[in-house]
């Protein structure tokens, strides 16, 4: 993988705090500040967790080189594609149908890939979570129209860093077994006048309060549950996780129920961080009557909480939390790994940008996702589905 040596003009960009993109590869630079994080990083990110055949790809096109490109391809954004090897996979295949193309990478965080392209210095930016609000304005304020958003990968199911897959537990005394979506949204949702669609706020996803579930008796539960509150667990609003909870749940709306507990990460030691999915996990399982929403849980490491089955409609079905409903979505909350672009809706797509598209989203470049171990492939439905965005 290669990391350009010239200089970056220093960039500075003002969006409710700083964020400087200066100086020589952000890559490097990011590793120098926190060298114990780089590293642990880099040790998990060289791990496989999952096997390099767990899914059959088959129905996913394979890569039908166009004419050659050439030139070079600009990332800035998401360091875990780079704290990985998917994201050296994907070149060195790519570079054996196209070797004029050049890559130059400078992968330090996903907060860079919003200002990178409005700033002219990358061509692609990847991302690993929704986009803020705040992120569509300031792109929206530059350009007058929106980022290609393309997805190139589904989120992990539990690997940690990777966009785990949010599941909800309960303590394994608690009976409960299933929820629609529906109910998930009115146990640790609020009542709202509506939710955004992107950058557009749409009334037609409000809902009123009469949809709020705090009993376990609203559930359908009787006897002791009947009338005991519902106490909710989940990560602080200002995480990144609670931002895709939101999306999936809420519909992109912020009102969450007004007893949340929630947990963050926070130091237990010099150099040592306690991260919010343990801290959940652990008053969780001294709960009978809680529940919460958590990523990266392993079930036979979680002796004495199960997680509850989902369903994207109030008619079913339901769908248990396990790796292969997550890779098909059949299990409604995933999380989505994305490439950004700055494309002018009057005008095609740069050929050389195109190609690599193409190339991420056939199956040569899924069986690298699946090689890497960490996030999981698209199927063939989202494929096609991203594959239409180029046109």
């Amino acid at each position: 993988m290669k990391t350009p040596n010239k200089m970056v003009r220093c960039l500075t960009l003002v969006l409710g705090g700083a964020v400087a993109l200066c100086g020589a590869s952000p890559l490097a630079k990011a590793k120098n500040a926190d060298p114990k994080r780089a590293a642990e990083l880099e040790a998990r990110g060289r791990q496989s967790h999952y096997p390099a055949n767990k899914f059959n790809l088959g129905d996913l096109p394979p890569y039908q080189p166009g004419s050659p490109v050439s030139g070079p391809i600009r990332m800035w954004g998401a360091n875990y594609l780079s704290d990985a090897r998917v994201i050296e996979y994907w070149e060195s295949d790519f570079l054996r149908h196209h070797p004029g193309v050049s890559f130059e990478y400078h992968l330090a965080s996903t907060e860079h890939a919003i200002p990178s392209l409005c700033f002219g210095v990358s061509d692609i930016s990847p991302m690993t979570r929704p986009i803020l609000w705040t992120e569509r304005l300031q792109f929206q304020r530059t350009f007058n129209h929106q980022p290609l958003d393309v997805v190139v990968a589904t989120g992990s199911f539990d690997v940690i860093g990777w966009n785990a897959a949010i599941g909800i537990y309960v303590h394994d005394g608690n009976p409960l077994a299933r929820l629609t979506m529906k109910q998930v949204d009115g146990i640790f949702g609020a009542e709202r006048t509506g939710g955004w669609s992107e950058f557009t706020w749409d009334p037609g996803l409000a809902r009123g309060p009469e949809s709020n579930i705090r009993t376990w008796g609203q559930l359908g539960m009787t006897g002791e549950w009947a009338d005991k509150p519902i106490r909710v667990y989940g990560y602080s609003l200002e995480s990144y996780s609670a931002r895709e909870f939101e999306k999936m749940v809420f519909h992109g709306a912020r009102k969450w129920n007004e007893h949340i507990l929630e947990y963050g990460a926070k130091a237990v030691a010099k150099g040592t961080v306690s991260h919010s999915p343990r801290s959940i996990i652990e008053d969780l399982l001294q709960d009978r009557f809680g529940i919460g929403y958590a990523q990266g849980l392993r079930r036979p490491e979680t002796p004495g909480l199960k997680a509850i089955d989902l369903a994207p409609t109030p008619d079913g079905p339901y769908y248990a939390f396990a790796i292969e409903n997550v890779r098909n979505r059949t299990y409604p909350i995933f999380s989505e790994i994305s490439m950004l672009l700055n494309r002018d809706p009057a005008r095609p797509l740069e050929h050389r940008l195109k190609e690599y598209l193409r190339y991420l989203l056939s199956r040569d470049g899924q069986v690298q996702v699946m090689r890497d171990g960490k996030y999981l492939p698209l199927t063939a439905e989202v494929v096609f589905e991203q594959l239409r965005k180029l046109e």
